[in-house]
């Protein structure tokens, strides 16, 4: 005899297989170092933007602070659409669409290229500080004659 499955048992489910994925790390990822940067600086809010578009998919990525008056917030925010149709959605850590398909195929084929390009950035940073940390240093031996 088979057991109906509530809908909201087949929700956790879902949100389960999500999660077991890793499909909002891997979809930040592309986004973050795949794609464009906006910052988003008006109207009390700060934050950042990322944007990409490509191989059928659209990632938009957000997170920052709105302050106010009575203090501030955060958010975050991420929508993954494939081909027009949004296919998986998360904000402020609570995921509120994940449709599976093949576009998780090509999420897992461009996120080893943005592993590449996070490394290359981490390394050109600590060259940059270790550039600053010398200019930083020649400055003060100059200034003491040493």
């Amino acid at each position: 005899m088979s057991e109906c499955v509530s809908l909201q048992d087949q929700i956790a489910q879902r949100k389960k297989q999500a999660e077991d994925r890793d499909i909002h790390i891997k979809a930040w990822a592309v986004a973050r170092y795949l794609g464009s940067h906006t910052s988003l600086n008006h109207n009390n809010t700060s934050g950042d933007r990322y944007d990409f578009e490509g191989f059928g998919l659209k990632i938009e990525c957000s997170s920052g602070e709105v302050s106010g008056s009575d203090g501030s917030m955060g958010f975050s925010g991420l929508d993954v659409h494939c081909e027009g149709n949004l296919v998986f959605k998360q904000g402020g850590g609570t995921l509120s669409t994940y449709v599976p398909g093949k576009w998780e195929e090509v999420l897992d084929t461009l996120q080893p290229k943005a592993s590449e390009k996070r490394l290359l950035l981490e390394k050109q940073e600590k060259q940059n500080e270790e550039m600053r940390q010398k200019a930083k240093e020649d400055e003060e031996r100059k200034k003491w004659g040493l």
